[in-house]
């Protein structure tokens, strides 16, 4: 057989196995990415972890806001589920419930109101998804009983011995956020706010256009907070017992 006919042919089979290889590996990895999705069905309240995850790949036309890649997969290892996730489906942010927002039924978890009558003094700034630390306040309006009698919170750190519980009413004016967690141990601490209402119920958010938390739509008056039964009832107790709250968030 000629050489150039020989060498025309091996240059067809080149450039054919070349496009095959282009459109079977290469342009398939160019138009995807990695991306973490459930190996099976996830339910809510569910924790995430290496035996429900899997990473494939996805076309990056399909895919979703909040993707989570696989460098980002301990980002959400431990944490639950806020809603529940088909098998296959792409994991988004969105489905994480990074400060537990989303009640639990199981810990007796339900979204409970703290209402402006309990409230001594609060961020303007506090928003939705904040995470706050509540504080005992002396109501100068009210014989208050002794808090070595109230029953407080498992709290999620040890308590420091150097640390006050009960804070005045001269300590809120006098001190800033920084000085009351420096000097004053909370009663609770790690709640996660659900919403902020205003006096008239609507929730407080950044004004429209403006990402300064300062910028709000109305004036921070009472809480929505994703708190258990027991965590309610020690609240009340303070409520009945003289107490009002400081909160601060992080």
């Amino acid at each position: 057989m000629n050489l150039k006919v020989v060498a025309s042919i091996g240059m067809s089979v080149l450039t054919i196995s070349g496009i095959v290889a282009y459109d079977l590996v290469i342009r398939d990895r160019a138009l995807s990415t990695e991306v973490v999705v459930a190996k099976d069905k996830i339910e809510q309240h569910t924790v995430f972890d290496m035996s429900n995850l899997v990473v494939e790949r996805r076309n990056k036309n399909q895919l979703v806001e909040g993707y989570v890649t696989p460098d980002e997969i301990n980002t959400i290892l431990g944490k639950d589920a806020a809603v529940a996730v088909l098998k296959n489906q792409m994991i988004s942010t969105e489905f994480v419930d990074f400060i537990n927002l989303t009640p639990d039924p199981k810990k007796n978890e339900a979204i409970r109101p703290i209402p402006s009558e309990w409230i001594y003094a609060l961020p303007g700034s506090l928003r939705r998804k904040d995470v706050i630390s509540i504080y005992a306040v002396k109501d100068k309006d009210k014989e208050t009983t002794s808090s070595q009698s109230i029953r407080v919170v498992d709290r999620t750190q040890e308590i420091e011995s150097d640390k006050e519980e009960i804070l005045t009413a001269e300590d809120v004016e006098s001190k800033s956020p920084e000085e009351v967690a420096s000097q004053f141990t909370p009663i609770m601490s790690n709640i996660a706010v659900v919403y902020v209402k205003t006096s008239s119920n609507q929730e407080v958010m950044n004004k429209e256009d403006s990402e300064e938390r300062l910028n709000a739509s109305g004036t921070a008056a009472e809480l929505e907070v994703n708190i258990t039964e027991e965590q309610l009832e020690i609240l009340m107790n303070y409520i009945e017992n003289g107490y009002k709250f400081y909160i601060s968030y992080r």
